[in-house]
Formats: structure tokens, C-alpha cells, sequence
């Protein structure tokens, strides 16, 4: 058996108050690792957020490929209380309600002392002008498509919509050009 733990209070002084078994802290203390928290690491933030985006990817279904570098200039401002845990639910926050191909730096606000942080910004649902060409103006893609068989749905109406305006389609459900042409060759939208 392997038992690995953490804490973020000095153990030698928790044993010298009496509060910390010693006994037990010479068994858990074999290989001890101090890493220093996160608002010292700053540098370490983009490389941590891009993992944390990796892992949220894969376990939410979502397409995200990068993320906007003033994202990454935010989120190195705070001083993250809450560490690598902290970082890692604010990616999540970010994840749920979006979808790619970029984590936009819009969505997250430094959270205030005591509220939670997560996305107030305004909706993805609408491409910026460089993404998109002309818009139908009465389809608005929802901002949060659970799973890949509902967007391989919505492309289809989106493109019929759309008279076929893939770069525009692929701006609402956060997905590649290249995707929806290998979506379409596939025969999975028709």
C-alpha cells in the first residue's frame, strides 16, 4: 500500500503544539516534497492550465484546442488562495458552458474575496467578425452542446440554414471547418 497526503500547515509545528501525532507523522513522512504555492509559481500557470484544460476536455466531452493568451495574463494576475485546486475549477467553470476551439479570457473574472469565481461574461454563442461571414439572423446555436451526436444534429439544421456556410456553423458549435467537412463526408451530416 502507498499512501500519499498533503497538507498546507507546517507539520513540525503542529507537532509541537501537541495537535499533530509525531508517530504518525514519522509514517506518512517518508519522501516529503515542500512545493510552494501556486501565487509563487505564476510561471507555472500556463502550463498547468493547459493540462487542466486537457483533462476537462476529455472528461466533458468538449473542443477545446488552446487557450486566448490574455486568459493566461488574467489568470496569472490573481494570487490563487485556493492553489492548483482553485485553477483547476476555474478552468472547469469555464469548460461546462462553452465549447471551443479557444478558452476565451471573456469568460472569467477574478473572483471577489469571498464569492466564487466563474464565467459572467456574455455568451460564446455569437462569432466575432473575423470567425464568421454572413450570419442568418434568426439561428442562435445554444452555448452548451452536451455530446457530439446533438452537434452532428445541429450542424445538419445550422447548414441547411445557413445555405451551407460552414465557417459560420463550425463558429456556433465551437468545432473546426475541417470537422464538419469530415463529418459531412462520413454521411453523419447530410
Amino acid at each position: 500500500m502507498r499512501i500519499v497526503s498533503a497538507t498546507s500547515r507546517n507539520l513540525d509545528d503542529e507537532i509541537a503544539r501537541g495537535s499533530f501525532r509525531s508517530d504518525l507523522f514519522y509514517r506518512l513522512s517518508e519522501v516529503t516534497l515542500r512545493i510552494p504555492p501556486l501565487r509563487q509559481r505564476l510561471d507555472d500557470i500556463p502550463t498547468l492550465a493547459h493540462a487542466f484544460l486537457a483533462q476537462s476536455c476529455e472528461r466533458l466531452c468538449k473542443n477545446f484546442d488552446h487557450i486566448e493568451p490574455e486568459l493566461i495574463v488574467k489568470l496569472q494576475t490573481y494570487q490563487w488562495p485556493g492553489n492548483a485546486r482553485e485553477l483547476k475549477s476555474a478552468i472547469d467553470r469555464m469548460v461546462i458552458p462553452f465549447d471551443g476551439p479557444v478558452l476565451r479570457a471573456q469568460w472569467w473574472d477574478r473572483p471577489n474575496v469571498g464569492a466564487a469565481a466563474g464565467p459572467t461574461s456574455s455568451s460564446p454563442s455569437s462569432p466575432t467578425p473575423a470567425e464568421s461571414t454572413a450570419r442568418p439572423p434568426s439561428t442562435v446555436a445554444p452555448a452548451f452542446i452536451p455530446n457530439k451526436k446533438q452537434k452532428m444534429e445541429l450542424a445538419k439544421k445550422l447548414l441547411d440554414e445557413s445555405d451551407n456556410n460552414y465557417t459560420w456553423v463550425s463558429a456556433q458549435l465551437g468545432v473546426n471547418v475541417s470537422t464538419l467537412y469530415r463529418w459531412r463526408k462520413a454521411g453523419k451530416v447530410e
